[in-house]
């Protein structure tokens, strides 16, 4: 794909695959088991161990990209021996095959989707290495390395959302607990968003090299792109929750034709000629693309009532303040930073001022605001038992 040939670089990214893939389900393990400090010991030891890892193969062994895979990769796997041993109990060579064929006609045909959205990944890459330009595909590496300021917030959605989801027995209750997550994750990453859109220069400015400012014009995009996958997470529960797994299919081989489609047209120089911006609205497109099939093949049998003016309310005041604040304010210098920053604030008072939040969430918020100033009184007043905390940090509710 990329005109390099390197074995012992992909025998590291297979270490990878391997390391990843078992980390994930003992991740899991520990969600499902509720063993929350064993989680953080172990995220923390992999986090330490791949740093320390990583610096000692790159910086004193010079073992250049070979070091970066290995340190990185390495640090899971030990975590991943570390971890079996911890959940030994939790293994079983004995298979209920009624158990087994249950899980897999659940689970199997999600394998295709996500294959599908996985190629989304890929794909824009691929084509502007290949058909467009090298040093484009390496600027839109470098925006998709900054985009994971709103993927940090989409992962962890995406770990805590299908346990929540699927706890719910009543079917309408779950319904409108999906309408009002929906709402609200739009408004937290949307607010990530327009942040990213306004100061996408200075981001790239702070964390890459000059040469590397034209990423800047992807950045949004990206941005919004990893937003619109975490939308797409609540159809994959509504579609779990209705079994019909196998919906996930359609909507995302949808999503990835329209990548393709509109990376045709807005790309290259005979297109749009967008270069990597388009690359962007490509995969935004995609996603759109996936939401609206996800949504016509589930609304027949899970209704969930979203809030559409809410969402479009949040729609039009972010996606206002954004391209407004990126056609008038300076593009450059401290000046144009402070002016920016002012302008992002803006959009919480909007959007406080259009009525977007209802008087009951308003009370609910100052209630939470005045318990949790009480409960740090108290903490303090008792010394604050941190040990405790941090076995069951809701022992108090």
């Amino acid at each position: 794909m990329l005109s390099f040939y390197d074995p012992p670089l992909i025998y590291c990214a297979a270490l990878g695959l391997w390391a990843f893939t078992n980390l994930e389900m003992a991740y899991a393990q520990l969600r499902v088991d509720e063993r929350a400090r064993t989680y953080v010991i172990a995220s923390g030891a992999n986090v330490a161990m791949t740093v320390l890892f990583t610096i000692g193969l790159v910086v004193f062994a010079h073992q250049g990209a070979r070091g970066l895979l290995l340190g990185n990769f390495g640090a899971s796997a030990l975590v991943v021996l570390g971890l079996w041993w911890v959940l030994r109990r939790r293994f079983s060579l004995r298979v209920k095959p009624a158990d087994l064929m249950a899980m897999l006609r659940f689970g199997a045909p999600t394998v295709p989707a996500d294959a599908s959205v996985y190629a989304l990944q890929v794909v824009d890459r691929f084509y502007l290495f290949r058909s467009y330009s090298h040093g484009a595909a390496g600027l839109y590496a470098v925006a998709i390395k900054l985009a994971t300021v709103v993927f940090v917030a989409v992962r962890g959605f995406q770990y805590a959302w299908p346990p929540l989801a699927y706890s719910i027995e009543s079917d309408a209750e779950a319904a409108r607990l999906y309408s009002l997550v929906s709402t609200y994750y739009a408004l937290a990453t949307g607010i990530v968003v327009c942040g990213v859109t306004l100061l996408g220069r200075w981001m790239v400015m702070l964390l890459a090299a000059h040469r590397f400012l034209g990423a800047y014009r992807a950045l949004p995009w990206l941005a919004l792109g990893w937003a619109l996958y975490g939308l797409y997470l609540v159809f994959v529960v509504i579609t779990g929750r209705a079994r019909v797994t196998s919906r996930n299919l359609p909507a995302a081989a949808a999503g990835l034709t329209v990548n393709v489609v509109l990376l045709l047209l807005l790309v290259p120089r005979s297109g749009a000629n967008l270069g990597i911006a388009g690359a962007g609205i490509a995969l935004c497109g995609a996603y759109v693309a996936m939401l609206l099939v996800m949504y016509l093949l589930t609304r027949g049998l899970f209704e969930v009532g979203f809030e559409w003016r809410r969402l479009m309310q949040l729609t039009a005041i972010l996606g206002g303040v954004a391209l407004s604040g990126e056609l008038l304010l300076p593009t450059h210098g401290p000046g144009g930073l402070l002016l920016r920053l002012a302008w992002l604030a803006l959009a919480p008072a909007l959007l406080l001022l259009t009525g977007f939040f209802h008087s009951h969430e308003r009370e609910q918020v100052r209630a939470l605001l005045s318990d949790g100033r009480r409960r740090v009184r108290a903490f303090r007043a008792r010394h604050g038992d941190v040990e405790a905390y941090a076995e069951d940090p809701l022992r108090d509710l």
